[in-house]
């Protein structure tokens, strides 16, 4: 199974200029954006309990609209990522220099394996929602409430299945909601709207709320 997260971002700056020592305040929240990919990487417990096991891979694409020259696609693979880039200011550093030396050309191959990038017309989304996915998901106030809640024996108290050979899209804001326009384009497309309730979630505590679903789901199916 392959889980794309999709974080649209309507601030996240387009030109790497940003600086490491304020992130929040002058990129366009990129920070809201590390956490994101911290949270698509596994943690110490998964990497003993849950990643020897799984077939599930995650992956991260990030829609930035923000200043100067939107939208930008960056798709990045967090399997690629190495030790030394598991903390926000080093991958904070890492986009900026990506995204720059995308402008002019001269990605090297380390940063080529974590990421890939687009520039894309108007249609920004449309471009991406060609792609096979068997399944889209949007986080919705509107949608089916799907409780991320667990018993003590790691049980899910949700209705939230999926199956074994599913690629799947989860579509959320960074810390703001998704442009209108937008969410119409993947409603149109046949997403499901789905609602993790009334408390308000982090986006990268909502990639860590679904990575654990299906975790816990991927379990479900073999037991």
């Amino acid at each position: 199974m392959e889980a794309h997260f999709i974080v649209i971002s309507p601030t996240a700056k387009t030109d790497g200029d940003f600086l490491l020592q304020s992130i929040a305040s002058t990129s366009g929240r990129f920070d809201v954006l590390c956490r994101c990919v911290l949270a698509l990487m596994y943690s110490k417990r998964e990497e003993e309990k849950e990643k020897p096991s799984t077939s599930i891979s995650f992956y991260g694409h990030f829609l930035l609209l923000g200043e100067p020259s939107p939208p930008l696609w960056l798709h990045i693979n967090p399997k690629q990522l190495s030790e030394r880039t598991h903390d926000e200011i080093s991958l904070a550093a890492l986009f900026q220099q990506y995204i720059k030396s995308f402008s002019e050309n001269k990605t090297d191959e380390y940063k080529e394996q974590v990421f890939s990038s687009q520039k894309l017309s108007n249609e920004k989304l449309s471009e991406f929602m060609k792609e096979e996915f068997d399944r889209y998901i949007i986080l919705s106030e509107k949608g089916k409430l799907i409780s991320p809640m667990v018993d003590a024996e790691d049980q899910m108290k949700t209705d939230f299945y999926s199956k074994e050979d599913q690629k799947i899209a989860i579509f959320l804001g960074s810390q703001l909601d998704i442009p209108p326009e937008l969410m119409e384009q993947i409603i149109a497309k046949g997403a499901e709207e789905i609602s993790l309730g009334e408390k308000s979630y982090l986006a990268s505590h909502v990639i860590i709320i679904f990575k654990h679903l299906l975790l816990l789901e991927e379990k479900r199916r073999k037991a």
